[in-house]
């Protein structure tokens, strides 16, 4: 059986492309192998290529001397073959290429070329006969659109296990041979009639996968076609991807360190995965904008993709139940496309065995699939949160380089896994609270991970991916309780952790003025809520003397009516703003008990979040043009002061004015607190349009409060304009603080207004945000 390591491969592939160029390589340089490898696999593989294109070149007239028999490779690999004991396929091979290719050796001839092995290639000359005539069959009954030089290759073989590159079964000319496994051969293959390249799987039994996978059309699921009988053999053709598996990407960026890794690294290994394959680079790969993306965001937009498109196959019923990274294959620009679905058994296929078609990888598989290998459960149990459980464990895989749970005993023995992650139920699992949960996070390391006794992987705190660790984490929990609900969440919420500003809003750092905002709300809120009012105190008060001094009773305007006006006004103020945000307090206290907020106290916070600017701005201009009535009227009526219009209407245009700057100000500084404290950790994980509109009235409140802010001088310097009576001063001072309020709003606004956007993005649909571009 030939390897499949990649340096195999590798060596062929150039040993091959070097005759496509033209020249005649020596085979003696491409036989370095690896330490594992086979080195006679290597050679063999080598001399049938050798020979197929020094006996395809004397079909175009090449010199007769450019042609060799197996007895020249032992003479040229002096060492490498014994000339006494040439391997048996070598030889039928032999006659196999002769045959093809025009010549008619006698096998009389092999005989005695080699008679120690006589009977043995006699048997093996026999079998290579009885497939050419079955290959001529073939071809008599093709139809007359064939000439006759394809007909010489549209040889059909007798099973795959003689297919070879350049042969032409049905209506696919064999090209290359991309892997084989114990059922079946695949083959990149050109498909004659569309002109176009397909994946050729040819296996000898009917496939449960052609009509169940042909129903699933998404641009991360490799596309099968169809599925064709042709001789005792099954072909099933489907789309074609070249950048080789997820698993070949993270051999060759391994190298890079972790901290260090970009997309730029990611797609460096694509493009040379392409290069090794001598397939076209794409010119996606150097302008796609992964490539600035640090390596958690990417890990996080190649888990969006492969979540959306499990995602897709879950809604039609089907599983894959064999995720890891080896059947995640990637185009040429990188995007993942996830293969080989493993339908032994599930809701979409009927009447296979489970015993007899067990599948799956062990070191990716739930704790469910273990169970049903160990007969302690039925394959239902194995459902689309087990594929959630497997995702998990391949991103975490590519996010650390190190899979979760690593298996106790060293080898491969189902038993050995089993028990270890059977044992995992009462051990340490992976675990990463919520940033504002301080006490149960894990110290810093150097690394991105470390190992706990049990075997388990810790992630530690980080300056960044602290949301896709989270994700990770509470994909691999060990009851399908604790997972998320389904993958088409997984996928919304690895989409939006792609995008680097949402996932700094959404998931703030540990140490951050946010974290610090969450544990106390309240306290945190009234602050924001008062500045305004605390700094436009001093200049009120000021403005009330001016303007009070003519007609008002100041000994009671000053021991009275202040004391009692502010003593009610103040606290009832602030008591009917802590009532208000009550829900929001209760709701972060059940997160910090890490207690489960349920969908109705969740929704009832984020509502009323989003609601409180206005509220609060409501509360505070109400108070301020309140106390503009009170306070005249209350004096003209207790002391008999002789007050006229000009005095109500100038003390109540001080205290509107007073009211409105300070209004503004609190609406755009409880707005700051609630767009980057309090919604981004109360917002829905899924599509929410009431909440979206939510944040359209906050857009347009944002816009009122600084157009209100712009034209307080004008109301200020208007009000000069239409009395000589007004205090000229005291509407100057409040007209020059308008103009810096609103240069302070200005300033803060668009960022709240960015968040905004950036809030109501990850409120879209999965298929908008998929579809969402970076500066687009």
């Amino acid at each position: 059986m030939k390897p499949t390591s990649s340096h195999f491969d590798q060596q062929v592939d150039r040993f091959e492309e070097a005759w496509n160029r033209g020249e005649a390589p020596d085979i003696r340089g491409y036989l370095l192998v690896s330490e594992n490898e086979d080195f006679e696999a290597l050679l063999h593989e080598l001399i049938k290529i050798d020979m197929e294109y020094r006996w395809r070149k004397r079909s175009a007239n090449t010199r007769p001397h450019d042609r060799r028999i197996v007895e020249d490779y032992a003479d040229l690999l002096d060492g490498c073959i014994s000339d006494e004991a040439l391997p048996i396929d070598l030889i039928a091979e032999e006659y196999r290429i002769r045959r093809r290719w025009g010549d008619d050796p006698a096998p009389i001839s092999y005989a005695e070329r080699f008679p120690k092995q006589a009977s043995r290639v006699g048997e093996a000359l026999k079998e290579v006969d009885r497939e050419l005539v079955l290959r001529q069959s073939f071809v008599d009954k093709q139809t007359t659109k064939s000439s006759n030089e394809s007909k010489s290759e549209c040889l059909i073989p007798a099973n795959r296990h003689t297919l070879q590159i350049g042969d032409q079964i049905d209506d696919f000319r064999i090209l290359n041979e991309l892997g084989q496994g114990a059922f079946a051969r695949v083959f990149l293959a050109q498909q004659v009639s569309m002109q176009r390249l397909v994946a050729l799987k040819v296996s000898d039994q009917k496939s449960l996968e052609s009509p169940v996978l042909s129903q699933l059309e998404h641009p991360n699921i490799v596309r099968v076609f169809d599925e064709r009988l042709v001789g005792s053999m099954y072909l099933m053709y489907m789309q074609y991807v070249s950048g080789g598996s997820l698993r070949d990407a993270i051999d060759r960026h391994s190298q890079v360190a972790r901290n260090e890794r970009t997309g730029q690294h990611y797609l460096k290994a694509v493009s040379d995965i392409l290069r090794s394959k001598g397939e076209t680079v794409s010119q996606r790969t150097t302008t796609s904008t992964m490539t600035r993306l640090s390596w958690p965001f990417v890990v996080a937009k190649l888990g969006a993709r492969m979540a959306d498109a499990l995602s897709h196959a879950h809604q039609l019923g089907v599983r894959h139940r064999d995720i890891k990274p080896e059947n995640i294959l990637l185009t040429a620009d990188g995007q993942p496309m996830l293969a080989d679905f493993n339908l032994s058994f599930g809701a979409s296929v009927q009447g296979a065995a489970v015993e007899k078609a067990f599948g799956g990888s062990f070191a990716y598989m739930s704790p469910e699939h273990l169970q049903v290998l160990m007969g302690e459960s039925s394959a239902d149990s194995v459902d689309e949160l087990s594929d959630l459980y497997s995702l998990g464990t391949v991103l975490f895989e590519l996010l650390t380089d190190k899979r979760p749970f690593e298996p106790v005993a060293t080898g491969d023995s189902y038993w050995s896994t089993a028990d270890h992650l059977k044992a995992r139920e009462n051990s340490s699992n992976l675990h990463f609270s919520m940033p504002f949960v301080t006490t149960s996070l894990s110290p810093p390391t150097n690394d991105n991970h470390d190992l706990n006794q049990d075997g388990a992987t810790v992630f530690s705190v980080e300056r960044s991916g602290q949301g896709l660790r989270q994700c990770i984490c509470e994909c691999l929990a060990f009851k399908k309780s604790d997972r998320p609900i389904s993958t088409e969440q997984v996928a919304r919420r690895l989409q939006i952790l792609s995008i680097p500003a949402l996932e700094r809003l959404l998931t703030p750092q540990v140490d951050s003025w946010v974290t610090r905002v969450i544990k106390q709300p309240i306290a945190w809120y009234l602050l924001f809520g008062m500045i305004p009012n605390a700094i436009l105190s001093p200049l009120n008060i000021w403005a009330n003397q001016r303007i009070a001094i003519d007609n008002f009773d100041q000994v009671f305007f000053h021991r009275v009516e202040e004391p009692v006006v502010n003593l009610v006004a103040f606290p009832a103020g602030i008591l009917t703003c802590v009532w208000l945000a009550l829900p929001i307090s209760k709701a972060f206290e059940r997160i910090r008990s890490e207690a489960k907020l349920d969908e109705s106290s969740r929704r009832r916070a984020a509502f009323r979040s989003l609601n409180l600017p206005i509220l609060v701005a409501s509360i505070v201009l109400g108070l301020w043009a309140s106390s503009g009535i009170v306070f005249p009227g209350w004096n003209q009526l207790a002391s008999g002061s002789p007050l006229d219009s000009m005095d109500f209407l100038g003390f109540f245009l001080s205290q509107l004015l007073h009211g409105l700057i300070a209004a503004c100000l609190s609406l755009v500084f409880v707005c700051a607190i609630v767009l980057w404290a309090f919604y981004p950790n109360l917002m829905s994980r899924d599509v929410d349009t009431e909440e979206h509109g939510l944040l359209a009235n906050v857009d347009r409140q944002l816009s009122w409060a600084n157009a209100c802010l712009e034209m307080t001088p004008l109301f200020a310097l208007l009000a000069i304009a239409l009395s000589d009576q007004i205090d000229k001063l005291v509407f100057v001072a409040l007209a020059l603080t308008g103009f810096v309020s609103h240069l302070v709003a200005s300033l803060l606004i668009p960022r709240l207004r960015a968040n905004i956007k950036w809030l109501q993005l990850a409120l879209k649909s999965t298929a908008e945000l998929m579809d969402y571009r970076e500066g687009g």
